[in-house]
């Protein structure tokens, strides 16, 4: 089928890198085109409902994957996905009852802000615990998602108030696994504040409790 539409020149084929395999996008009149025949807004709303659920399902796989020799692959493709990531979380910001949603892209996610778009993520999973304010375990990893960015940013107590709900939840929720996490970037916090000597014994408690649960 894109063998098709690439003869027809309605979609155009790129090879940009050697990581990420091949790249098919719309040539911009057909764009347009294509946005404008969504004028029925149940049709639209459908649509982006499919291209959510798309990046909702990539930033899953990101996450699983991020801490293995498959690591440099996914910063090439989440650099190309940019704009989609981008249109996805802004769809679920503007459209109520789907900030949720836009926490289940952006915070699995986290790792990849740093790579020079550290203040856009912060941004992102700020309006969206704003909005997405139930106690869920998505809240707490998000909680714990955007403190790490805020470390980054030197927003210290503000790193540490999400820390203190993240904890809390994780502990509601029984995950033993976040509640080392976010020991861990407690330890952090103190770490960046400039407080080593309090920070060293909270990251030997993280790690202790890591190597417990088999997280390496």
């Amino acid at each position: 089928l894109l063998a098709g539409l690439v003869d027809k020149s309605i979609v155009t084929r790129e090879e940009r890198d050697g990581l990420s395999g091949s790249w098919y996008r719309m040539l911009e009149t057909i764009r347009q085109y294509g946005a404008a025949r969504l004028a029925d807004p149940g049709q639209a709303r459908a649509i982006r409902l499919r291209h959510r659920d798309h990046y909702r399902s990539l930033a899953r796989g990101f996450a699983e994957e991020f801490f293995t020799p498959r690591q440099a692959d996914w910063f090439v493709r989440l650099r190309r996905e940019h704009g989609n990531v981008r249109t996805a979380l802004n769809f679920c910001l503007d459209e109520p009852g789907e900030a949720t949603a836009a926490l289940e892209i952006a915070a699995p996610i986290w790792n990849w802000w740093f790579a020079g778009y550290l203040r856009e993520g912060y941004r992102y999973l700020l309006r969206a615990l704003e909005l997405a304010t139930e106690p869920s375990g998505t809240r707490a990893f998000a909680l714990f998602a955007t403190s790490n960015l805020a470390i980054h940013l030197s927003e210290f107590d503000r790193a540490a108030g999400m820390l203190a709900e993240a904890g809390e939840l994780a502990e509601s929720f029984g995950d033993e696994v976040l509640a080392a996490k976010v020991k861990q970037c407690q330890g952090h916090v103190l770490l960046h504040r400039g407080e080593p000597a309090a920070a060293v014994p909270v990251l030997e408690e993280a790690r202790a409790e890591a190597e417990r649960l088999g997280q390496p």
